[in-house]
């Protein structure tokens, strides 16, 4: 069964360009179609080299815009200052406002890529790292909490390169903490 395009509720994300969204969103579409058209078995029984280094970029191509849309779409919902995340951001980096700054810090690093929230499998701590591309850098055995797209496709219309950091803020402040905190719940 071919992977579906997926429908977001974005209408209330504010200071990102509607423009900036669909041509984004397009992109999404694009990883799957082209993941659907590699995983046809006409194509995937051709070169088997090609599909082996190509699955990956448009597996998580797909995969990874759907985690960071899910967390835009829907109502915002505030962090919530108790709970389960709240106690894992205390556990893990202090608290809440200690990996606000750690967040804030990455995103001024140069270069393309993503910010994720991953909770570790086997110590069950939460850890921000930094994903290169789709497929390299993406940690394995963790469950992935939250993505920031910080491919320039992502911001580049709605801010300035030395703004980088306040699309990051600005993308915090209208995430639906829900569903980042049943993703947590998830891994259990």
């Amino acid at each position: 069964m071919p992977h579906q395009v997926r429908q977001f509720d974005l209408a209330r994300v504010r200071r990102i360009w509607g423009r900036t969204l669909e041509l984004h969103l397009g992109l999404y579409k694009g990883y799957v179609e082209q993941l659907n058209k590699l995983t046809t078995k006409a194509t995937r029984g051709t070169d088997a080299e090609a599909f082996a280094r190509r699955f990956a970029f448009e597996h998580n191509g797909v995969a990874l815009h759907e985690l960071f849309f899910d967390a835009l779409s829907g109502k915002a919902t505030p962090m919530q200052r108790s709970g389960a995340l709240a106690a894992e951001f205390k556990r893990s980096f202090g608290g809440y406002s200690q990996w606000r700054s750690d967040v804030r810090e990455l995103a001024s690093v140069r270069g393309i890529g993503w910010i994720a929230l991953v909770r570790s499998a086997t110590t069950g701590r939460l850890h921000t790292v930094w994903i290169d591309l789709h497929q390299v850098a993406v940690p394995a055995m963790t469950d992935i909490l939250l993505l920031i797209d910080l491919w320039e496709h992502a911001w580049l219309l709605d801010y300035a390169p030395k703004d980088r950091g306040r699309f990051v803020s600005d993308v915090i402040e209208q995430l639906n903490w829900g569903v980042i905190e049943a993703r947590l719940g998830d891994g259990d």
